[in-house]
């Protein structure tokens, strides 16, 4: 917890690789190769997103594992779902208007790449 901000997104100086925002934090790229890692990062969300042309996030998200665990979490409001547990890859459209929005990193054990694209 004490490597979130305020607004509930994991400092850049305390995320383990690249995270390049978009127009705004709900948007963006990430990317990053993990050695044997263990931490939760909060890459992407906020708590109001009011765009004039619609809340609508893409996501494209790909996970290679090598070894250990991780899940990509989808944090909408009250409810959270695993995106991604173990590997593969995932395309999803959300509407974030409304609600709180958070998208997570969870690795323990984990070598391997992540690549995470969201797009307004």
């Amino acid at each position: 917890m004490q490597d979130t901000s305020l607004n509930g997104l994991t400092k850049d100086n305390k995320i383990k690789k690249k995270r390049e925002y978009g127009i705004d934090k709900y948007v963006g790229i990430y990317k990053a190769n993990y050695e044997n890692k263990t931490k939760e990062e909060t890459i992407f969300g906020g708590t109001t997103l009011d765009r004039k042309n619609g809340n609508i996030i893409k996501l494209k998200i790909k996970v290679k594992k090598e070894s250990g665990n991780i899940k990509i979490i989808s944090n909408e409001g009250t409810e959270s779902e695993v995106l991604i547990n173990d590997t593969g890859d995932i395309e999803k459209t959300v509407n974030v208007k409304g609600k709180n929005y958070f998208l997570k990193v969870k690795v323990t054990n984990f070598t391997g790449n992540v690549k995470i694209v969201v797009a307004e």
